[in-house]
């Protein structure tokens, strides 16, 4: 079992102005760290967004823009939304979704990367048509794509890279492209939809790793969830599997991943989703 560096705490809870609302997308949780490893980014406020899944919905839109109100006053050092913008399609980002996003507001930028729902039409079929038009619409929004590519940003005089990995699924993850920019001794952030994309020899390259993807929760199913394919190729097995809160992946590195909104689908070789909590947003507190 691998060591982690150092010892972190955080506490995990719905804010407490917001703690009664029944809606997904309106429960905002909050989550403080506190870590040796992360001491240099004391003070840090992330906006943490995953799994949108924005759709033709009125009861989805009107929970936007309750929590575009939520929201209005708070201004973070940095946004990230890790994937499953849109559902099915990028007709589908209606103005209740565009207003709340384009009313974010961050110090050091908006930044996202794909997931699978981004690649897929109406038609439940892989696109490269929709993924282009939902990177374009989350441009116009003034959201950055670190999509296999990396940025370097500064907070209080100490310099970190953000690093963005294409989905597994429906994507191409390069993770040499994503990290030409880079090198293992900075101090590296990854964004990435699904965990599965990284692979055990890579881990340790990043200090801080925040994904989506898990929506409320998932069981190692053997073959079924792929994980022996998965261990042939070099992963942790079931390295997704989701904890409450921040977990340690490897001796350097620290992951969280989003709980999104809780989704009731049942594949075809997949029990529900569940055990974890259920949110629109996440803030992350840096202590």
């Amino acid at each position: 079992m691998l060591k982690q560096i150092d010892e972190f705490n955080y506490n995990y809870e719905v804010i407490s102005n917001y703690k009664h609302s029944l809606d997904y997308n309106t429960k905002i949780y909050e989550v403080n760290l506190k870590s040796k490893q992360t001491s240099k980014l004391k003070n840090l406020k992330i906006l943490h967004l995953s799994d949108t899944h924005f759709k033709n919905s009125k009861k989805q839109k009107k929970e936007y823009v309750k929590l575009k109100s939520l929201l209005k006053d708070e201004i973070f050092d940095l946004i990230i939304h890790t994937g499953d913008i849109v559902d099915k399609s990028y007709k589908c980002f209606f103005e209740e979704y565009k207003d709340f996003l384009n009313s974010l507001q961050s110090n050091l930028g908006k930044f996202f990367i794909l997931g699978n729902h981004d690649y897929r039409d109406e038609k439940e079929i892989e696109s490269k048509i929709n993924s282009k038009k939902v990177i374009k619409i989350m441009e116009s929004l003034n959201f950055k794509s670190l999509i296999n590519s990396s940025v370097k940003l500064k907070y209080n005089d100490f310099a970190f890279n953000l690093i963005g990995l294409d989905d597994i699924i429906c994507g191409k993850p390069d993770f040499e492209k994503a990290t030409s920019q880079t090198k293992k001794t900075d101090f590296n952030i990854l964004l990435t939809h699904n965990l599965d994309v990284i692979k055990k020899s890579q881990v340790d390259y990043f200090n801080l790793i925040f994904s989506g993807h898990l929506h409320a929760g998932e069981f190692n199913l053997g073959l079924f969830d792929g994980i022996m394919v998965l261990k042939l190729e070099g992963h942790y097995k079931n390295i997704h599997k989701q904890t409450k809160g921040f977990k340690s992946l490897g001796k350097n590195t620290l992951s969280f991943s989003h709980p999104g909104n809780f989704s009731a689908m049942t594949y075809k070789f997949c029990l529900p989703r569940m055990f974890t909590y259920k949110a629109g947003s996440v803030i992350i507190n840096f202590e």
